[in-house]
């Protein structure tokens, strides 16, 4: 019975340690892709300016 229970502790401590490597992975993610949709924001408006003025539609990204 106590290595049983110990095993479960040590499952749930593993459970713990991966759901908290999980919730950096994903922090890390959010704030990849924050940035992508702003520099995806600012092409767009590059792109409309661009346009705007009679220019081609070739930017510097």
């Amino acid at each position: 019975m106590q290595q049983y229970q110990q095993q479960q502790q040590q499952f749930q401590q593993q459970l713990q340690q991966f759901q908290q490597e999980t919730q950096v992975y994903q922090r890390g993610n959010d704030a990849v892709l924050r940035n992508l949709e702003t520099q995806i924001g600012q092409i767009a408006k590059q792109v409309t300016n661009n346009n705007d003025q009679g220019g081609s539609s070739s930017f510097n990204a």
